[in-house]
C-alpha cells in the first residue's frame, strides 16, 4: 500500500473523502484533535514517527490560526510533507492561505474528486499540479489558480464514509449522515451556498437506506 495521505482534521465535516483514497489502497489515518484533547505541538511526535508525504488540514474561520500552527509545526519536523489546506476558509480565501510558507495547496470546494486527482499528482508522479481542476498553489512564491472543479452531480457515486477510522463510540452524534448538498438560499450568516453551490443535488432514497443499513448492521447505530 503507498504511504499517502494521513488526515489531520475534524471527522465529520470531511471523512467522506477518505473512503476515495482508501479505494486507491493509499494509507489513509484520521486525527480528530478535539476529540483527543490534543495540544497543537502533540502533534510533532506523530509526524516524526510517521512521515507523512502528504497532511491534510481542514479548518473554518475559527480554527484557521491553528491549522497554520499545526502546518508550521509539520514542515519544521519534515519539511518534505505536502501541506494541503481545505474547507471553507481556504475557499474562499486561498490567497490568504497560501501566504503562509508551509501551506502548499488549497483544495477549493468539495474534496472527493480533487484529493484523488492529487494522489495520482503528488504520491504516484502520473500528473503535474496545473492540470488538477479545483487547487490553488504555488511555484516560486507565485500562486496559481487552477479552473474550478464542477460540483459532483450524482452523490450517490461517492462512497460511504470511512467510519471505521473513527472511535465513533466517543461521540454524540456518530450517527450523522450527509444526504444533500447545495442551497438556493442567500443567508449572509451560512457558507452552505458558497461552498458546495445554490443547486441542491440529493442522494437517491435507495442510497440513503443502504448507508443506514451499514451504520446499523456494522456499527450498531439506531
Amino acid at each position: 500500500m503507498n504511504r499517502g495521505y494521513r488526515k489531520l482534521v475534524s471527522p465529520f465535516r470531511n471523512f467522506l473523502f477518505r473512503s476515495v483514497l482508501e479505494q486507491k489502497e493509499c494509507e489513509v489515518r484520521i486525527i480528530d484533535m478535539n476529540l483527543t484533547g490534543m495540544n497543537v505541538e502533540d502533534i510533532v511526535p506523530i509526524i516524526e514517527k510517521e512521515q507523512p508525504q502528504v497532511v491534510g488540514i481542514s479548518t473554518g474561520t475559527p480554527t484557521f490560526p491553528n491549522g497554520v500552527r499545526i502546518a508550521d509545526l509539520i514542515k519544521a519536523v519534515h519539511p518534505q510533507t505536502y501541506i494541503v489546506f481545505g474547507g471553507i476558509h481556504a475557499t474562499s480565501l486561498p490567497n490568504e492561505a497560501l501566504i503562509n510558507p508551509s501551506i502548499d495547496i488549497v483544495c477549493r470546494g468539495e474534496g472527493e474528486l480533487v484529493i484523488a486527482d492529487l494522489y495520482e499528482a503528488l504520491i504516484l508522479s502520473k500528473k503535474p499540479l496545473a492540470e488538477v481542476p479545483g487547487i490553488s498553489f504555488k511555484i516560486d512564491d507565485q500562486v496559481i489558480h487552477n479552473p474550478p472543479r464542477e460540483y459532483i452531480t450524482n452523490l450517490d457515486e461517492i462512497p460511504f464514509p470511512a467510519r471505521h477510522l473513527l472511535s465513533l463510540s466517543k461521540y454524540s452524534q456518530r450517527g450523522a449522515m450527509v444526504t444533500s448538498r447545495g442551497c438556493p438560499a442567500r443567508c449572509i450568516f451560512c457558507s452552505c451556498g458558497a461552498f458546495a453551490g445554490r443547486t441542491i443535488r440529493t442522494r437517491s432514497p435507495e442510497n440513503v437506506i443502504a448507508e443506514i443499513r451499514v451504520m446499523h448492521e456494522t456499527y450498531g447505530i439506531t
